[in-house]
């Protein structure tokens, strides 16, 4: 397939996974249960399959590379989820910042000490 078009297709696909996720958190008032099966989806590694689908064209190697760092980044998911059940008493303003601060330490750390390339 030409690869603008495979692009195209992933876009495509992502936009309507996004779109359920969307649509599931915006029917929360109906369906309280709603939001609990986005955030399952979102835990249950769907996204991670849909990853793990678009980066396979690009070989085995690839396949490796990507697992790793995507149990490092999900490591580093569950220490956030764990941190906000513990801040979301504070309110969500002070959630919401705390949560920045995390993503922003999160970030300089893997990009400063280039973990990119370490493993």
């Amino acid at each position: 397939m030409n690869m603008n078009i495979q692009i195209i297709v992933d876009v495509m696909i992502g936009g309507i996974i996004a779109g359920c996720f969307s649509y599931l958190s915006s029917i929360y008032q109906d369906n309280p249960a709603a939001i609990k099966i986005a955030a399952y989806l979102w835990g249950a590694p769907l996204v991670f399959f849909y990853l793990l689908y678009i980066v396979w064209r690009s070989g085995n190697n690839t396949i490796i590379a990507f697992t790793r760092h995507a149990a490092f980044g999900t490591s580093l998911t569950v220490v956030s989820t764990l941190f906000t059940l513990f801040f979301y008493q504070y309110g969500k303003v002070p959630t919401i910042i705390a949560n920045i601060l995390l993503l922003l330490f999160f970030l300089f750390g893997y990009f400063y000490y280039e973990l990119y390339n370490k493993f």
